[in-house]
């Protein structure tokens, strides 16, 4: 998971409009001020405006700024422009603010600390009095203060959201492995799927072969070459079914289940306390791969209204067209069954369904519980590869 923040990030970009605005008029201040108030306003204009120019940064670059107030307060001091002018005044309040809000605590109290001691050794030298340096303390130290107050919040926000990014992406990571364990488990199934329907080929095509008479020599070199292509088949099969399963997983010898095996598990349903009302049509000559996943998401649908929807009945209606096979799993509980795209049980319903280029939905029904539908066309009833 991402740390979570402990200070607010500082990056050098196009300062905010508001900084600028502020900065101009800040500059208008000084530079109306200095006409007013000194005749040597044509020197000073450049002290002014370098004084001004890197405000709009001061959230950026709150240090910088700081030290170019204090460093204008000593030159204005020796050529004699008083550093209690307002706009220097305006500006360093923003300065002192602007550490404190923008740096981190123990970093920013270091320089106000240092900040202040100078503005203080300049009072002491030019203007000595304990007004001065009450005022001067109040002054920019409240300000300093008001900017600490006012991070607090900024950081804690900052803090959630790095905090929400990271369960984010610790959600999609989540995510991203159940669909890879998923279409991995889906995979395996379907081999075994394959290899039962190739051994079930091969063990036909050798019955042919020895019935043909001896005059086929022609047909019975055919199959024997039909029956070796599917043997090898078998081995590369098994071979990559090797790869798909983990290591201490044991491959099954029984069956793969189908739409047949479906009244089994309303059976096993129903004795672990689930009513359940199974309704199939037709589906006699349904491919073995579309059978199982209609098999695999009932299972699951059933699964979810079991762990989730409290007492409840579900109902199974399962039709199967000549061209669309259409899956419904309703039930009228009222617990907090999973809804539409949460939890890993749909995710694999989604992959089953999208194998077959079919569709599902789980939505809430008006009346209480759940309905997951899935169609899956028969037209094209290869799986997507």
């Amino acid at each position: 998971m991402r740390p979570v923040a402990t200070r607010l990030p500082i990056t050098l970009s196009r300062p905010p409009r508001a900084d600028v605005v502020l900065a101009a008029v800040i500059g208008i201040v000084g530079l109306v001020e200095i006409v007013l108030t000194t005749d040597q306003a044509l020197r000073l204009v450049p002290v002014v405006l370098l004084t001004v120019a890197p405000l709009p940064w001061r959230r950026e670059q709150p240090f910088a700024v700081l030290l170019l107030c204090l460093a204008v307060v000593a030159v204005g001091e020796t050529v004699g422009y008083p550093g209690q002018a307002t706009y220097l005044l305006l500006e360093l309040i923003i300065a002192f603010y602007s550490l404190g809000a923008w740096v981190e605590l123990r970093r920013s109290a270091v320089g106000m600390a240092i900040s202040l001691g100078v503005i203080l050794a300049l009072v002491a030298i030019h203007e000595p009095g304990l007004d001065n340096f009450t005022f001067i303390t109040l002054f920019y130290g409240g300000a300093w203060l008001v900017g600490t107050f006012v991070r607090r919040p900024r950081l804690r926000a900052l803090q959630l959201e790095t905090e929400a990014a990271s369960l984010e992406a610790a959600h999609r990571a989540a995510a991203q492995r159940a669909i890879e364990e998923e279409r991995a488990r889906i995979a395996r199934e379907l081999h075994d799927v394959v290899a039962h329907s190739v051994s079930v080929m091969v063990i036909q095509t050798g019955g042919v072969r020895h019935s043909l008479a001896v005059s086929q020599a022609r047909e019975r070199e055919a199959l024997e070459r039909v029956e070796r292509v599917g043997r090898e088949a078998l081995d590369e099969l098994r071979r990559m079914l090797g790869i798909l399963r983990s290591s201490d997983e044991q491959p099954s010898l029984a069956p793969q289940p189908g739409l047949s095996d479906l009244a089994a598990l309303a059976d096993q349903m129903q004795t672990a306390g689930l009513p359940v009302d199974l309704r199939v049509t037709g589906g006699e000559a349904l491919p073995a791969g579309i059978g199982l996943t209609v098999y695999r998401i009932v299972q699951e649908a059933l699964t979810n209204v079991l762990k989730h929807a409290g007492p409840a009945r579900a109902t199974v209606t399962v039709a199967a067209g000549e061209r669309l096979v259409s899956v419904e799993v309703v039930d009228d509980g009222n617990g907090s069954s999973q809804g539409p795209g949460s939890g890993h049980g749909l995710v694999g319903m989604r992959e089953r369904a999208a194998i077959y280029s079919g569709t599902l939905t789980a939505v809430k029904r008006d009346g209480g519980g759940f309905a997951v539908r899935a169609e899956l066309p028969l037209t094209n009833s290869g799986p997507v590869t």
